[in-house]
């Protein structure tokens, strides 16, 4: 269902196809990982980049719609896991950049 909902918002039919994704994700709690928020994440970008182009507008009730379904995830278990992987990993590397350049320094 995601990846169908994906081809929608990839033709320009943002509503339906958001409005699909955000159905198929339910509940948040067991359907949304990493893999899952990567393709709903890219249909929301396009969106909002086609918005900021001016090349769309959409109606309020959608975009509350999916504004709910952003602060939804954004209360989840999982979006916070997978948050705070980022940020552990990107920590380490930047740990790890610092130790190479500090051991290269004579």
């Amino acid at each position: 269902m995601l990846r169908c909902s994906t081809l929608y918002c990839s033709k320009g039919n943002y509503e339906f196809g958001l409005s699909r994704i955000i159905k198929s994700l339910e509940p948040y709690q067991k359907k949304l990982g990493t893999d899952t928020w990567y393709y709903a994440k890219r249909c929301f970008l396009s969106l909002l980049e086609n918005m900021a182009k001016h090349m769309l507008m959409m109606q309020d009730d959608f975009l509350r719609e999916c504004i709910q379904f952003l602060e939804a995830c954004e209360c989840t278990h999982v979006l916070q896991q997978i948050c705070h992987y980022f940020f552990t990993v990107r920590y380490l590397f930047f740990d790890v950049d610092t130790v190479v350049l500090a051991s290269a320094i004579p």
